[in-house]
């Protein structure tokens, strides 16, 4: 197999080893199937750079080789092989970890890029719309189960998951054919009380910081979430090796997060 870098000879030693030979793994294997994407890659802006799935690969790979990784992965480590987290499965963990990373490099979603204002506006008008589309199918009544949506064989196999929990599951729990109509009602109840517009990381999603600032929050939420402690000098050298541009100090990285509304 020919690999157009092969990283195996720099895994960080704080990097759990069955964790990197599946990374690695993963880069080999990119690499024969598909031949183009360094390529590609080199030549990709900061702002599609981690559309693509060959691009993420390169950014783990980097996540558990960069020399400047082995401080962040040695303080995270004291949580991930602390119990209860550890939960005896560190590598679980580890993966999960590296996912937060790049999940927080993929940057902002469809609703923090919009403004506050038209953000608010089109969240209204989906649970509106929801709403009207129910009323809509009540009024002609098409009333049919969720369901029985499902084609014959997606409803064997469920029905063969649960095996002999299913009459007794689908006679106690009226979930299972809750009608559409009711469903989109019940989703659009969900989306008024959850108000998850208002969940927004960036404030000015334009700005030339954004990305920056997505990530920096994203990282710190996911910190506080699983660990307690924000972590403000791992945020600080991650993002100094994503955005190399930019103010990645520990400092710009506190008052960002401390900014936050």
């Amino acid at each position: 197999m020919e690999i157009d870098e092969d990283y195996s000879d720099h895994i960080l030693g704080e990097v759990h080893p069955l964790l990197a030979k599946a990374l690695i793994h993963e880069w080999a294997w990119l690499n024969s199937n598909r031949p183009d994407a360094l390529l590609n890659l080199k030549v990709q802006t900061p702002k599609t750079y981690m559309n693509d799935s060959y691009a993420q690969a390169h950014a783990r790979i980097m996540l558990i080789t960069h020399p400047e990784m082995k401080k962040p992965w040695s303080r995270v480590n004291n949580f991930i092989y602390k119990e209860p987290y550890c939960e005896g499965n560190p590598l679980g963990k580890s993966h999960d970890y590296l996912n937060n990373i790049i999940s927080a490099l993929n940057g902002p979603t469809y609703w923090q890029k919009l403004p506050p204002t038209q953000r608010k506006n089109e969240y209204e008008d989906l649970a509106e719309s929801l709403k009207k589309v129910a009323a809509t199918l009540n009024k002609v009544g098409y009333h049919e189960p969720a369901l029985g949506m499902m084609d014959e064989e997606t409803y064997s196999d469920l029905q063969f998951n649960f095996f002999g929990q299913w009459r007794e599951l689908t006679r106690n729990d009226s979930s299972f054919f809750y009608k559409i109509p009711e469903l989109l009602n019940r989703y659009a109840d969900t989306l008024q009380l959850e108000q998850r517009h208002k969940r927004a990381l960036i404030d000015r999603p334009n700005g030339d910081d954004a990305l920056v600032t997505y990530f920096s929050r994203s990282l710190y939420s996911s910190h506080k979430h699983f660990f307690g402690t924000p972590l403000y000098g791992v945020i600080s050298t991650i993002a100094g090796i994503f955005y190399p541009d930019h103010d990645t100090s520990s400092e710009k990285i506190r008052s960002s997060i401390r900014a936050m509304r």
